[in-house]
């Protein structure tokens, strides 16, 4: 009968992380899915948007030069998978650093030339917790 009991509980403990690991992974699985799923970028250089980029229709990498107003340049690198700074003659060049590692998540922003890439993801709505 004890033994039983012992049985019962280790069954009941297997399942337990069985079902903990199956939600973690499927809440994982949906996570990686909203954030992977942006579908445009915006180019601001000092608040004005000069470019949106649909990557949807991106077939072939391709890569231009924005020059700034003070004659500094960032090159921009576009594929269907995302947007990078690939050159820039800025002091610092984190621009360049961040673009590599960018999942989408957060904005590339070249602080010298006053540039910013936002990612942009087409919903039906552009309500969240913030306008709500």
């Amino acid at each position: 009968m004890k033994n039983d009991k012992k049985m019962m509980g280790k069954v009941l403990i297997l399942l337990l992380l069985l079902f903990l690991l199956l939600f973690s992974s499927l809440f994982l699985l949906y996570k990686r899915g909203t954030y992977g799923g942006q579908k445009k970028a915006c180019i601001y250089q000092n608040g004005v948007l000069l470019r949106e980029i649909d990557f949807s229709s991106v077939k072939e990498p391709y890569s231009f030069r924005l020059v700034s107003s003070d004659g500094g340049y960032n090159e921009i690198t576009v594929s269907a998978g995302g947007i990078a700074v690939t050159d820039a003659d800025c002091p610092d060049r984190l621009c360049v650093l961040f673009s590599k590692n960018n999942t989408g998540r957060l904005p590339i922003i070249c602080l010298p030339h006053k540039l910013a890439i936002v990612y942009k993801e087409e919903s039906a709505s552009d309500m969240d917790a913030v306008t709500y």
